[in-house]
């Protein structure tokens, strides 16, 4: 008997979990930040809700990673990668904003042959390209990592660092 109890507790808790996770990814979705970025995410194809998935970093759910699944033909071409900060925090992203936003595009990349590239465009500095990975037959022949453009540098300027948080 106890071993149910703890199963329909266990289940109960995940529901619990999934709901909290669809609710944080659909108050991301309906926000002014996702509004700015939704035409170019838009471009790869179409928000797979069922893909979709929030992380928490060291199990903590006060620090949720949401993973937004974006596929073309039942294939994801990007997956757009957001965690929230907190309202306390002002002056640390473009616009104010409340979202540190990454895209991953997988556009480039072959699932089947597990070869192409994969890049990270930073969504909150003007949509740079901030790393680029190659990939060859599952083995990663290149990284490249890429410094904040100084004109996307300099147009930002104003905010604080990390050291000022």
């Amino acid at each position: 008997m106890k071993k149910i109890f703890l199963l329909a507790c266990l289940f109960s808790f995940s529901l619990l979990s999934n709901a909290q996770d669809n609710n944080l990814i659909n108050v991301f979705l309906s926000s002014t930040e996702f509004q700015k970025i939704q035409a170019q995410v838009n471009t790869y194809g179409q928000i797979d809700n069922n893909l979709s998935r929030v992380t928490y970093v060291d199990g903590n759910t006060n620090k949720p990673i949401l993973n937004i699944a974006i596929t073309q033909s039942n294939v994801v071409k990007a997956v757009l990668e957001s965690v929230p900060v907190p309202s306390s925090l002002t002056n640390v992203l473009p616009n104010n904003e409340h979202y540190v936003m990454q895209l991953v595009d997988y556009s480039n990349y072959d699932i089947n042959t597990k070869t192409g590239v994969i890049k990270t465009i930073d969504l909150n500095y003007d949509s740079y390209l901030s790393s680029q990975l190659i990939v060859s037959n599952s083995s990663v022949t290149d990284f490249t990592a890429y410094p904040v453009p100084p004109k996307v540098r300099a147009k930002y300027s104003g905010l604080k660092t990390i050291a000022e948080i």
